[in-house]
């Protein structure tokens, strides 16, 4: 349940300028602007958020 309420808040939580972009019509316009240092942090954010929620599933499925 966590897991997916990460993938439905990031565009809230995660700075992304492509979560908009690919939504619309991204063949007839610009990349957006982007701040890289802030989008790499805010990537790597969500996937060690992720990882630490997929190691706690594992955990808690398969602890004796």
């Amino acid at each position: 349940m966590l897991l997916v309420l990460v993938r439905a808040f990031e565009d809230v939580l995660f700075y992304n300028p492509y979560l908009v972009f690919f939504e619309n019509d991204y063949l007839y316009i610009d990349s957006p602007r982007r701040e890289v240092a802030k989008l790499i942090f805010f990537t790597s954010l969500r996937y060690l958020i992720n990882t630490l929620l997929s190691l706690a599933i594992i955990y808690c499925a398969f602890q004796d």
